[in-house]
């Protein structure tokens, strides 16, 4: 990552809002980034500063996430990225950013035929992270973010995922398949905007970060 800053920010450091980092663990990462950014801002002669949107993708970032989005006044966002950390803790999901139809609630039985059959109802098993994460931008003043649905023929179930997401309080997701392409922004109106970001920030977007 370290070759790319240097060759993106001197050749186009001014065109330059925000840059995402992957697999961000802790505030360390992003230390790192700031002082890299501050001493090639300067080299370049920016007056802007370039602004840090990090990816959640580990256990231990979201265990991080309070301090992640604490480490710097470049911080303008996070994003969930849901396949590795569905893998980091061992999770039991059957597709990207989904669920599992055994992790559910059943009814109370009915005093009156307890042996009848009682309906379940399937739970979402990236409440808790998104919750967490959403509480952790809002302390520090950033936008969160849901990352891809990875079900890329189920467009009904993905844009499902992302509109539970808005109601959580993200204000966007990312789509990297042309499929899904549509789903951000029609599940989720555009966020209000903040002096903390660009305007072009303050609506949902649909892209993928190049690692």
């Amino acid at each position: 990552m370290l070759d790319d800053l240097t060759t993106l920010v001197a050749e186009i450091g001014d065109k330059l809002d925000v840059i995402m980092v992957p697999k961000v663990q802790g505030a360390e990462d992003i230390h790192y980034i700031d002082r890299i950014l501050a001493q090639l801002e300067a080299k370049a002669g920016l007056t802007r500063p370039i602004l840090v949107h990090a990816i959640l993708e580990t256990a231990r970032g979201v265990a991080n996430v309070e301090e992640i989005c604490g480490a710097s006044p470049r911080m303008q966002g996070l994003s969930l990225g849901p396949a590795d950390p569905a893998a980091d803790r061992r999770m039991k999901t059957t597709r990207v950013g989904g669920g599992h139809p055994g992790y559910l609630v059943r009814e109370d039985p009915n005093p009156d035929q307890p042996e009848a059959r009682r309906s379940t109802f399937q739970q979402d098993l990236w409440h808790y992270t998104i919750s967490r994460m959403v509480d952790a931008c809002a302390m520090h003043g950033i936008y969160p973010y849901y990352g891809p649905f990875g079900d890329i023929a189920d467009v009904t179930a993905c844009e499902d995922q992302f509109r539970n997401a808005f109601l959580l309080g993200c204000v966007g997701t990312g789509a990297c398949t042309p499929s899904r392409s549509r789903s951000p922004t029609a599940s989720s109106p555009p966020a209000s905007r903040t002096s903390r970001t660009p305007a072009a920030w303050s609506r949902p977007w649909a892209t993928a970060p190049v690692r």
